[in-house]
């Protein structure tokens, strides 16, 4: 977690990547890091939008935002 890279599971459905990775969002926050869950697909397009205007995307308020535990 210290080095800050981001985690990424690929599998078949119902294999537990969505439990595996909330078990570490749920880690990482009680550790008092910053989580922030993105589908593949918006984080493609935010890539495509900033490849095609050249540009690096800024943080949105959705993306940004801390995320409440149970």
């Amino acid at each position: 977690m210290h080095v800050g890279r981001p985690v990424c599971l690929d599998g078949d459905s119902g294999t537990g990547k969505s439990r595996l990775l909330r078990g570490f969002g749920t880690a990482a926050a009680e550790a008092g890091f910053r989580i922030c869950y993105v589908t593949a697909a918006a984080l493609v397009n935010e890539l495509v939008e900033a490849a095609n205007d050249s540009t690096c995307p800024e943080p949105s308020p959705a993306t940004d935002a801390p995320v409440s535990l149970p």
